[in-house]
């Protein structure tokens, strides 16, 4: 079902990182009887969401477009940019691949923020920290953002800062918004999630 009172939104997943730490493609992973890929994918067929891109892996996924980067290696602005030049709708949830422990009802209530608000970009906040890539961003963004790494900068702070943007404060278990960057995380998110999923079926 998707969000009560909102425009329609189009998704990125951001996987295209090297996982030089993991030592593997963090995307294809087993997490909780499919991958990470697949994981995140369904999250957000389950939000109702109708236009899902994956940023920097081919894949042959029903009901997903996997995006080329336009400037490869240039980072997570970099796929955002150029999956909102591509994006079927006007604002665009982002989320990397590598953060499986994030909540449907965090994502809700993020898209219900940006929903109800101006901002360019409507983004989480924990403990005081950003989380650029727990964010919804307007598709027509994307002329700027192109811009920014036309500088050699690529920075998403330097895009987020550029525009009015607002923030969503986090207030649940930020242990859930880690990154499986390397195996040790990876085990700790698998625990985790067996553990969430477990609880959900008693």
């Amino acid at each position: 079902m998707k969000p009560e009172n909102t425009e329609e939104f189009s998704a990125i997943v951001l996987a295209g990182g090297k996982s030089s730490r993991m030592g593997r493609d963090k995307a294809d992973l087993p997490f909780l009887g499919t991958s990470l890929l697949e994981y995140q994918i369904s999250l957000l067929k389950h939000l109702g969401l109708d236009d899902i891109m994956v940023s920097g892996k081919d894949c042959s996924l029903p009901g997903v477009r996997c995006i080329p980067d336009l400037c490869p290696e240039r980072g997570p602005l970099a796929g955002i940019a150029s999956c909102m030049r591509e994006a079927g709708h006007e604002s665009c949830l982002v989320m990397a691949v590598d953060t499986p422990l994030v909540r449907e009802d965090t994502l809700r209530a993020l898209l219900k923020a940006h929903a109800e608000g101006s901002e360019k970009i409507t983004l989480l906040e924990c403990q005081g920290h950003w989380e650029p890539l727990l964010a919804v961003y307007c598709s027509d963004l994307y002329p700027l953002a192109e811009k920014i790494l036309e500088t050699g900068r690529g920075s998403m702070r330097e895009l987020i800062q550029s525009v009015p943007h607002r923030f969503l404060e986090y207030r649940e278990d930020p242990e859930l918004l880690m990154n499986c960057n390397t195996p040790e995380a990876y085990q700790r998110a698998l625990a985790l999630g067996k553990e969430m999923e477990t609880k959900g079926k008693e």
